[in-house]
């Protein structure tokens, strides 16, 4: 259904797409539109890989956007399309700054808490992965 209708698997059936969807929802980071800078253009609705209507709405508020950041970078009217909260605008760059700082704070709290650990030395991952074409690991209806 991809071949006909475009990003079928990706908006109704993948799974990544839902656990996304759900943090996009229950973010309060949203795309948002100053109605008064606006002047309808459309290009943001032609950036959006969701197909989202952009330019009718005051915020995103869909479990479709994914924050790509696609249709604030299309807007020619700087200050119209912005992604924040109601409160405070995020700059891209700080935006992705932010959250690399989150993934690597998790990942060190997880390490230094020993929850980032499994029972395979790291000789023994080696030799795994070295043997990973071989017939010991095949998939068992192949």
């Amino acid at each position: 259904l991809s071949m006909l209708y475009n990003g079928f698997w990706c908006r109704y059936l993948c799974p990544y797409g839902a656990l996304l969807g759900l943090f996009s929802w229950m973010s309060p980071i949203k795309v948002r539109r100053d109605e008064n800078l606006c002047v309808d253009c459309s290009l943001c609705d032609k950036a959006c890989p969701a197909r989202l209507p952009v330019s009718n709405k005051k915020a995103i508020m869909s479990v479709e956007c994914i924050g790509c950041h696609d249709c604030v970078t299309s807007c020619p009217v700087p200050g119209a399309l912005l992604m924040g909260t109601k409160k405070r605008i995020f700059n891209p760059k700080k935006l992705a700054i932010g959250i690399v700082a989150l993934f690597i704070i998790g990942y060190s709290a997880a390490r230094i808490g020993g929850l980032w650990e499994n029972e395979l030395s790291d000789d023994e991952i080696r030799h795994h992965v070295a043997r990973m074409h071989s017939d010991d690991y095949t998939h068992p209806g192949r």
